[in-house]
């Protein structure tokens, strides 16, 4: 099985829609069975979407928009002679224009739904997070997975990213199920004692338990939400409950093999439960 994750930064690139047709080809290529993205967005103000059966709503919060970066993939892999399953939640509204969230792409059936994890609810905030998870029935089973967007770390226990990420352990409703947790994690895996460690002292780094790598950091420099930063970092992962076997890590997207289509490279993992 084949997963992969991207910030996509959309709408926010220069030549949003050739980097669309870039990510719609990669994906055929590779033959990706499941895709989790984020800061997928829709304007506020464009019109509703004329969705099929194949778009699996998770919430009815907020209506589908025919500019969605989310569905204008999937309509271009459709036109391309592959059906994915799919869902989308709002996390928030973005730069006062857009509506930003999650989607979740599969080529086998999902049951997603929507988890609030922060505490705050309001949707024009900025700091409000919703994730994505999704049952999803593969030929191998059920699985879970959860695409995930999280805030940064902070000292407090009623915000930030370990707040978050308990919200999240609370909600899932893994039910013993094989589990990915696959997202832009803004917790750089080189600082002690954060999120990342928090993270791996229950789930694995697929980076960590591959038996083959190419390549590690995600984000270089200075980017949305860490302008100060003048180092590379790895703070796009896939996480995975001990029931999975990790062929391969590969980091895509990067300008090498692959174009740059965000100011985040995506990672590609070929894995298989055990």
């Amino acid at each position: 099985m084949k997963v992969l994750t991207l910030n996509t930064h959309s709408w926010l690139e220069a030549a949003p829609l050739e980097k669309l047709e870039q990510i719609a080809q990669y994906l055929l290529k590779e033959e990706v069975d499941i895709i989790g993205l984020q800061e997928v967005n829709q304007l506020i103000e464009s019109p509703d979407a004329m969705i099929d059966d194949y778009y699996q709503c998770a919430e009815s919060e907020i209506s589908m928009k025919e500019d969605n970066f989310a569905f204008l993939l999937v309509s271009r892999l459709r036109e391309l002679g592959v059906n994915y399953y799919w869902s989308w939640v709002c996390s928030h509204i973005g730069y006062d224009r857009y509506h930003e969230g999650e989607a979740i792409l599969s080529r086998y059936p999902i049951d997603p739904k929507g988890i609030l994890v922060s505490n705050i609810a309001e949707l024009t905030n900025y700091r409000r997070r919703k994730q994505l998870a999704a049952k999803i029935t593969c030929p191998q089973g059920s699985i879970m997975v959860c695409v995930c967007h999280y805030s940064w770390w902070e000292e407090t226990k009623d915000s930030g990213f370990a707040f978050e990420w308990q919200q999240t352990l609370e909600r899932l409703e893994t039910k013993d199920l094989p589990t990915l947790f696959l997202g832009d994690f803004n917790s750089p895996a080189h600082l002690e004692e954060e999120g990342y460690a928090l993270v791996t002292s229950t789930y694995q780094d697929a980076y960590v338990t591959a038996i083959h790598k190419k390549g590690s950091f995600t984000v270089e420099e200075t980017i949305d939400g860490w302008e100060e930063n003048t180092e590379k970092l790895r703070i796009d992962y896939l996480f995975h409950s001990h029931d999975w076997h990790v062929l391969e890590y590969r980091v895509i997207f990067d300008g090498n093999e692959t174009p740059i289509v965000s100011d985040h490279y995506g990672v590609l993992v070929q894995l298989n439960v055990i």
